[in-house]
């Protein structure tokens, strides 16, 4: 099998590449839609408020003591950042499930294919030692008839009168 161009893969990359600048303008655009930059607003918050409460836990110190809250335009940007690199993530992990998936696809039609020409092989290889038994059935049973016929001839001789 001939192939010119791996498509797939030259897609995976493509995909990737876009996704990038994708997640760049999903960043910029936080800031100026009243309605993203309120998700990003909260995303960055939760993951303050997540981050201060692991932090203190991690140190012995009270966990639920009053969390400072971020500034608006701060929490915006981290919930912008965590929102960019998540959609870039869902991107590289979806393509390298695809390709992952279609290796094993491949690897499988690769692995049933070399089985389908073993079976064949042997088959073939069947078919063969079936036809060499059955020439060599063939040949003792002249081997046989060759042997009646020479006996018949010999016995006829001693037989017979000599001339």
């Amino acid at each position: 099998m001939v192939h010119i161009l791996p498509f797939g893969k030259l897609f995976a990359v493509l995909l990737k590449q876009i996704s990038k600048p994708i997640a760049s303008r999903i960043k910029s655009s936080a800031k100026t839609h009243p309605n993203l930059s309120s998700v990003c607003a909260y995303i960055g918050e939760s993951m303050h408020n997540l981050t201060v409460r692991i932090f203190r836990s991690s140190r012995d110190q009270d966990p639920g003591a009053k969390i400072v809250a971020l500034p608006r335009e701060k929490a915006i940007d981290r919930g912008a950042e965590i929102i960019g690199e998540t959609f870039l993530f869902a991107v590289v992990g979806g393509v390298t499930a695809y390709e992952v998936s279609n290796a094993r696809l491949d690897s499988a039609r690769k692995r049933a294919e070399k089985e389908a020409r073993s079976s064949e092989k042997a088959r073939i290889r069947e078919e063969e030692s079936m036809r060499r038994d059955h020439r060599i059935s063939e040949l003792e049973s002249k081997i046989a008839r060759l042997e009646l016929e020479f006996q018949n001839l010999s016995d006829r001789s001693r037989t017979s009168p000599s001339d």
